[in-house]
């Protein structure tokens, strides 16, 4: 049992598979304040990606 607002944005391992728990979407139209942290939870998921699959991946925005 997990509290998303303590474990969002911290990778976890679970099935041997890392996972960034973030808010659900429905989540994020209700309260627009959580967008911030859910797009920084995103830019993680970015940088994990480029050190395991593509270093070489380029985005402007990121």
């Amino acid at each position: 049992n997990m509290k998303i607002t303590r474990e969002r944005g911290h990778w976890k391992l679970y099935a041997n598979r890392l996972l960034m728990p973030t808010y659900h979407p429905s989540a994020l139209l209700r309260n627009p304040n959580l967008k911030k942290d859910a797009w920084e939870d995103f830019k993680k998921v970015i940088v994990k990606y480029r050190e395991l699959v593509d270093p070489g991946h380029y985005c402007k925005y990121i």
